[in-house]
C-alpha cells in the first residue's frame, strides 16, 4: 500500500532542545528538594539514559527511507520485498557529513582530489547530429557477453570523468552491466562544433543518440539512469508519448521537478553560485572560440563575471537560443503531471528531503502515486547526487539504483 503524504509522516515527538529542557528542569527541582545524593545520583543516570535513548529513537525516525507509490506497484512491476536497500530501510549520513552543504563540500573535495581513485577503462564514440552540432558516448564495456546496456545521463555539468557517475559504473560493472556516459553538446571535453551549447528543456538530442545506440546494439536490454538535470531530461524523455520505448526500467536520481522553482530555491546560495562558476569553467572557457560566432548578441564579459543563475540565463541561454525571457526558456524544462502520468516502464525515482535543489509538489506527488510504474524513494538526509555514508565516507546511491534495475 502506498504511503500517505509528507505532512503525515513526521515525527510527533517534541523537539530536543525541549526533551532536555524538561529533564534539566526536573531534576534541578530534584536537587532542591531532595537530600539523599543515592536517589538523586539514580535520578540523573535515568534522565541521561532517557534523553539518550529519545535523541537516538528519533534520529533513527529521520533516517527512515521513505516510499511513496500506487497500490498495483508490486503486483505490475516488483515486489518491494526484493528491494533491500529501500524496503524498510534507513539510511544515515556520515555523521560528520549530515547537513546538506558538508554533503556538497565533500562531493566537491572528491571531484578535486579524487576522480582517479575510480578507475574505469572508456571508449569514446562522437555522434554527429543534424545541425552538424555533437554529442558522444564514453562506452565501457565488459569482457564477457551480458545482455544488460545502462546507459547514464549527467548532471548540468558532469559526465564520465567525474566521481559520483564512476561509482554508479563501478558498481553496475560488479552487477554485470555494460555502460555507456551519454553526453550533451559542449560536456566532458566534446567539444562544440557549432555555436549552439545543448539546449535545457529540448530532449532531441538524446532522442537521436537513443536511435544509433539501439541500431547499434540490437539484442541488448537497455537501462537508464539520469543524475540531477539528466535526471529531469530523462524523465521527460520518458513521459513523451511521441518517443520510442527502449528502456526495460529507469532511475531517476536528485531529480528537480520544477526548474524555475529550482533556479529561485538556490540562486545566490552557494549551490546556485557553484553552479554557474562550474557551467562558465567546464563549458563556456573550453569552447569560447566558436561561442563567440553565434550571431546573437552576447556579451560575453558580462557572463563571465555573472554568479546568479537567473542572472546568467538573462545574459547568455535566453540570447544565444533565442528566446524572450528565462521563464519562456526553463518553462517548458519542468516536469508536468501528464508526463508522469505517461511513464509506462519501471522508473524509481531517489530524491533527498534536505536537498535544495530538487523541487516539488503535491500535485506530482499525486501524479506519482496514480501512476502504477513510479516508485518515489525519499531519505531524510543526503543532500544533492551525494548520500555519503560510513565513518569512510562511500556514496550509497549506487547499491539500490542497480538492485531496482536488476529486478526488471
Amino acid at each position: 500500500m502506498f504511503e500517505l503524504p509528507f505532512t503525515s509522516l513526521r515525527s510527533k515527538i517534541p523537539g530536543q532542545k525541549t526533551l532536555y529542557f524538561l529533564f534539566f528542569f526536573i531534576l534541578l527541582l530534584a536537587i532542591i528538594k531532595s537530600m539523599d545524593l543515592s536517589k538523586l545520583l539514580s535520578f540523573i543516570m535515568i534522565s541521561f539514559c532517557v534523553s539518550i535513548y529519545l535523541h537516538f529513537s528519533n534520529l533513527l525516525k529521520k533516517s527512515r527511507i521513505h516510499l511513496f507509490h500506487n497500490q498495483n506497484f508490486q503486483s505490475k512491476n516488483v515486489s518491494l520485498e526484493k528491494l533491500t536497500y529501500l524496503k524498510d530501510a534507513h539510511f544515515h549520513p556520515t555523521p560528520y557529513l549530515s547537513h546538506p552543504i558538508l554533503q556538497a563540500l565533500y562531493n566537491h573535495k572528491t571531484s578535486i582530489f579524487e576522480s582517479d581513485k575510480i578507475h574505469v577503462n572508456f571508449h569514446r564514440e562522437y555522434i554527429r547530429l543534424p545541425d552538424c552540432g555533437q554529442v558522444s558516448l564514453d562506452a565501457s564495456f565488459l569482457n564477457h557477453s551480458s545482455k544488460k546496456l545502462l546507459i547514464i545521463m549527467h548532471g548540468l555539468t558532469g559526465g564520465s570523468d567525474t566521481p559520483y557517475v564512476r561509482a554508479l559504473v563501478q558498481e553496475a560493472h560488479k552487477q554485470g552491466f555494460h555502460v555507456l556516459v551519454f553526453h550533451n553538446r559542449g560536456i566532458n571535453k566534446t567539444f562544440l562544433t557549432t555555436p549552439e551549447p545543448f539546449h535545457g528543456a529540448k530532449i532531441d538530442d538524446f532522442d537521436f543518440a537513443m536511435k544509433h545506440i539501439s541500431e547499434k546494439y540490437k539484442g541488448l536490454d537497455f537501462y537508464v539512469v539520469g543524475f540531477s538535470f539528466g535526471a529531469n531530461q530523462l524523465v521527460r524523455f520518458l513521459g513523451s508519448s511521441e518517443r520510442p520505448k527502449y528502456f526495460k526500467a529507469a532511475v531517476a536520481i536528485s531529480l528537480p521537478f520544477d526548474l524555475l522553482e529550482t533556479i529561485e530555491s538556490i540562486d545566490g546560495t552557494i549551490y546556485g553560485k557553484t553552479l554557474v562558476k562550474q557551467y562558465i569553467k567546464n563549458i563556456i572557457k573550453p569552447n569560447f572560440a566558436i561561442l563567440k560566432k553565434s550571431r546573437h548578441h552576447v556579451n560575453f564579459d558580462e557572463v563571465l563575471a555573472v554568479q546568479s543563475i537567473y542572472k546568467f540565463h538573462e545574459k547568455f541561454s535566453i540570447k544565444i537560443f533565442n528566446y524572450r525571457t528565462v521563464e519562456e526558456y526553463l518553462g517548458p524544462a519542468s516536469l508536468t503531471t501528464e508526463m508522469i502520468d505517461n511513464i509506462s516502464i519501471p522508473v524509481l525515482i531517489l530524491n533527498s528531503k534536505d536537498d535544495l535543489i530538487t523541487t516539488k509538489s503535491e500535485k506530482h506527488l499525486e501524479a506519482i502515486i496514480r501512476n502504477e510504474n513510479v516508485l518515489f524513494a525519499e531519505t531524510e538526509r543526503g543532500g544533492h547526487v551525494c548520500w555519503f555514508s560510513g565513518t569512510n565516507p562511500k556514496r550509497w546511491y549506487p547499491k539500490p539504483t542497480i538492485e531496482f534495475l536488476k529486478a526488471f
